[in-house]
């Protein structure tokens, strides 16, 4: 059995401003793992029980962030059980927050040749080697962790694994670890966060929003999530989803630095919206060539489709962007279709299907491949 220390659950640490801050989802083995220890068989029992009670000395120390004590009562530990795994793991732990790097690996190896297969030793081993920017040895301990048969939380193993390789760069690998997260556990706040982030940094506003709608519904806000969400309606366009966003951060979170931030990204949307509201015409929607450049593997929702292109274009005037129009059938017959949002996964796009039939009822709105809709257009030559 094992417990994730100190952050059980993972919405608080999105309010940390780094993304390596994030990375600390350490886990410690608990009292009932003693017995499984291998190689104790030999040791007495009062060796068992000293070794045991300075441990738990060992683990109320480092919680409380006393770390020399529990550096000394988890090597007393060690002393009394050398094939202690969990007193190992933990001396890791605690050479780690000591900057000690070459102790912590020590530790961390000797607990994984004691217990090779365990989820929390291989998490810990990994989330080490990502802070010692070893992405791709740390990528593997975490996968072994998440592929364990004795884990009962992968998801914290595979959101470990998207931080990482969100900090090494990989933007793609890190989404992809953060989808597999909540496959496991679908309100898994971090990684639904991460989703939310990594869509809007793509200029994906819609689908961020969907996946911050999932994070709501599973977990509360954060001065983080709020000043995500105005950052998903500035991209929007919508002043007063930011103007909501900021009066929810003034509420909540009055002396946070996140408040700060959206104050000033909502000076900046009403400046832009005052210079440009005499001359501004309404965005016109995407058309053909959009299309034809998304991910074929990606989802869109074909909201409405008309005879009359104004008709199509009144509808798509009344969504955010992204919207699209394409038109099918023959030249002389043609049907204007409205489609609306670029979405990675079959589940982002019905969450937002239901936003939007519920603002659109008369529509009918449904989900669809892009790769159907670019197979259509190139069988055809109706002017977009």
């Amino acid at each position: 059995m094992y417990e994730v220390f100190c952050h059980a659950n993972l919405a608080p640490c999105l309010q940390t401003p780094m993304i390596m801050r994030l990375l600390i989802l350490p886990v410690i083995l608990l009292i009932t793992a003693c017995a499984t220890t291998p190689g104790n068989g030999n040791l007495s029992a009062d060796s068992l029980a000293t070794a045991n009670k300075l441990y738990l000395q060992a683990l109320s120390s480092y919680r409380s962030n006393q770390l020399m004590e529990a550096f000394q009562a988890a090597s007393g530990s060690i002393e009394k059980n050398p094939v202690n795994a969990r007193a190992y793991n933990l001396l890791g732990l605690i050479n780690q927050r000591l900057d000690r790097n070459e102790a912590a690996a020590t530790a961390f190896r000797r607990a994984l040749k004691l217990t090779p297969d365990d989820p929390a030793l291989l998490n810990n081993y990994g989330t080490f080697l990502c802070g010692q920017r070893a992405f791709g040895d740390a990528q593997q301990q975490y996968l072994r962790a998440a592929r364990a048969s004795n884990n009962p939380h992968p998801e914290i193993a595979y959101t470990n694994a998207g931080l990482c390789a969100r900090r090494s760069g990989d933007m793609a690998q890190a989404s992809q670890f953060f989808q597999q997260a909540i496959q496991h556990n679908p309100g898994q706040p971090t990684a639904l966060y991460q989703l939310a982030l990594i869509s809007l940094e793509k200029q994906r506003p819609v689908e961020a929003n969907t996946w911050l709608t999932q994070y709501l519904n599973h977990a509360v806000h954060t001065p983080k999530t709020l000043l995500l969400g105005a950052r998903i309606e500035a991209a929007l366009g919508n002043t007063a989803g930011i103007d909501s966003y900021v009066q929810k951060l003034r509420s909540a979170f009055p002396q946070s630095r996140e408040l700060t931030t959206a104050r000033a990204l909502q000076q900046q949307a009403g400046q832009t919206a005052t210079t440009t509201s005499a001359r501004q015409t309404p965005s016109r929607p995407f058309g053909h060539d959009w299309i034809q450049q998304r991910d074929p593997t990606h989802f869109t929702l074909q909201i409405h489709a008309s005879r009359n292109r104004s008709d199509a274009e009144s509808t798509a005037g009344k969504l955010p962007s992204p919207t699209a129009i394409y038109a099918s059938g023959r030249s002389s017959d043609a049907w204007y279709n409205v489609i609306h949002g670029d979405f990675a996964t079959i589940d982002t796009a019905r969450t937002a299907l239901t936003r939007v039939a519920n603002r659109f009822p008369d529509y009918q709105p449904w989900v669809r491949k892009f790769g159907s809709i670019q197979t259509l257009l190139r069988q055809q030559s109706i002017a977009p």
